[in-house]
């Protein structure tokens, strides 16, 4: 949100030409904004479950000054994301310092980020971008992608070589748009760096694991909450959502498939696609196996087969307290009577010996047992402490890794659960990398205080010093932090001990190895 007064200057600050055409964004005593941009042609008609496509130039002067709506997805979790039937939405937003009286910046580090919400839902413009941008000196650019049943829907009537994985076509073609427009907004095509939180962290994940499509639109990655070595669909797994969805609304002919899909309206595919996933919250993963995602994350790493370019990887301590605080909302009762058969669901035979590891003894109640046992380890979900480790031990054979845990227990909630503390759930570490932005006052609308304000100023201060050089320390920067060698090279940003330790003992990951390799 801008709340600046808009600086009285040249009315040509606020005119950026792209290889498409003039746009006019707006000019603060601060940033320069364009919110909006088309960066390829309205996937509508037969675009619908179509490769990205270029947007044709416009003649006229565009007016990029308001983020576009997210992609079409349903309001999830009681309204945390908006519902959205707008199928016309692959904008981008791009903001920049700017400094009254002199030149504008040039070969500014750009940081690209990439939004979560399960694959199914959020948008670009939940985000404000100001802040990263004056703090760190940089270009920040946000962009949707085509989510659910219209971005990561496979169907054997699609083209196998990217089935699938068509949101991940769009974030390609967003990042090619930033290479071509960079140098127009002041900033350095060759110093990208990819950051997402999530499903947009799974995503960067991708894109890292996609190295014959995505080689040379980045140049570094920050992954915060993905578990990129959990075990993604392959078509012919993809592909059975696919089928119930497009007999959802009666187009099982395969031959004909592709246009009836495409003759339906967003509202029926999005129920549709509602109906067919129920429970299965990974239903619209990526999927893998086919020439835009060749390997499994975890073989891609290990084979060095990725991206390779510096990483910042880790994730919040308390992550699945999230979901299991929503499961209890719903009504879902979790108690010491029922805690083995919990463990049961999620662990099958090694429920006994999970629920000795994460004796209820040790926490204030079963949910809270159960909710740490899933954020250290989580056979459903891709949000799990171990796996970030695993992946950042099996990328740092290859290239600089910085690993680190979110812990501030005191990070604004996004949920209100009687008697159950979120801890640091996920997302929750947002606010931090994303503080509103005001004239009067950087934090404003964050409702960060005391040690969490600080927590936000050293992330903000890694992320922005990792997107210029590739290496999160500089002088300002206390603590060092260190390349992960070894478990206990992992910053943990606590309150007030903001430092490393070693998180896989916290996260009990010796024993997770006995069981799930």
């Amino acid at each position: 949100m801008i709340s600046s007064a808009i600086w009285a200057t040249s009315p040509d600050l606020t005119l950026v030409k792209t290889d498409r055409g003039l746009i006019r964004g707006v000019v603060t005593d601060k940033i320069r904004s364009f919110q909006g941009i088309p960066y390829v042609a309205a996937p509508l008609g037969n675009l619908r479950y179509h490769l990205p496509e270029p947007h044709i130039a416009w003649t006229h002067v565009l007016t990029t000054t308001t983020p576009n709506k997210g992609c079409p997805q349903l309001s999830r979790y009681g309204g945390l994301t908006e519902a959205s039937e707008n199928e016309d939405c692959l904008y981008l937003n791009v903001v920049t310092p700017f400094h009254p009286g002199k030149s504008l910046p040039k070969n500014l580090p750009i940081m690209v980020w990439i939004h979560g919400g399960a694959f199914v839902g959020g948008s670009a413009s939940y985000y404000p971008l100001e802040q990263l941008a004056i703090s760190g000196q940089a270009m920040l650019v946000s962009f949707n992608y085509r989510l659910g049943v219209l971005g990561f829907l496979a169907h054997p009537s699609l083209d196998r070589n990217w089935n699938g994985d068509l949101g991940i076509k769009d974030m390609q073609a967003a990042l090619a748009w930033v290479q071509k427009n960079a140098r127009a907004f002041g900033g350095d095509p060759k110093n990208v760096t990819i950051f997402g939180e999530s499903a947009g962290a799974g995503l960067v994940c991708m894109l890292l694991i996609s190295p014959n499509e995505s080689s040379g639109l980045f140049q570094k990655a920050a992954i915060s909450s993905a578990a990129c070595v959990r075990q993604f669909r392959e078509a012919k797994d993809s592909e059975k959502v696919g089928l119930k969805i497009a007999e959802q609304v009666g187009c099982t002919d395969n031959s004909k498939a592709l246009s009836c899909l495409r003759s339906k309206s967003v509202k029926e595919l999005l129920d549709a696609g509602s109906k067919a996933a129920g429970d299965d919250l990974m239903a619209f993963t990526p999927t893998v196996g086919n020439k835009t995602l060749p390997l499994q994350g975890k073989e891609a790493l290990q084979s060095g087969k990725f991206v390779r370019v510096p990483l910042i990887n880790g994730g919040n301590k308390d992550e699945f307290r999230l979901y299991i605080g929503y499961m209890l909302i719903a009504g879902k009762k979790i108690n010491a009577e029922n805690y083995i058969e919990t463990l049961t669901s999620y662990y099958g035979d090694h429920a006994e010996a999970v629920s000795r590891e994460y004796s209820l003894k040790d926490y204030s109640s079963a949910a809270i047992a159960l909710a740490t046992a899933l954020s250290d380890y989580n056979p459903v979900a891709g949000i799990y402490n171990c796996g970030y480790l695993q992946q950042g031990r099996l990328a740092a054979k290859y290239v600089s890794v910085y690993e680190y845990v979110f812990s501030d227990e005191n990070s604004p909630p996004l949920a209100h659960v009687p008697n159950y503390n979120l801890g640091a759930a996920h997302a929750q570490d947002l606010s931090y990398l994303f503080p509103r932005y005001d004239d009067t006052n950087a934090h404003n609308g964050s409702l960060l205080t005391g040690d969490s304000l600080t927590i936000s100023d050293k992330m903000i201060g890694y992320w922005t010093t990792f997107a210029k050089t590739g290496n999160p320390n500089n002088a300002k920067q206390k603590p060092y932090w260190p390349e992960f060698k070894k478990t206990s090279d992992v910053m943990n940003f606590l309150p007030g001990k903001i430092r490393t330790f070693d998180a896989a003992k916290a996260h009990h990951c010796d024993f997770w190895e006995k069981y799930y390799q």
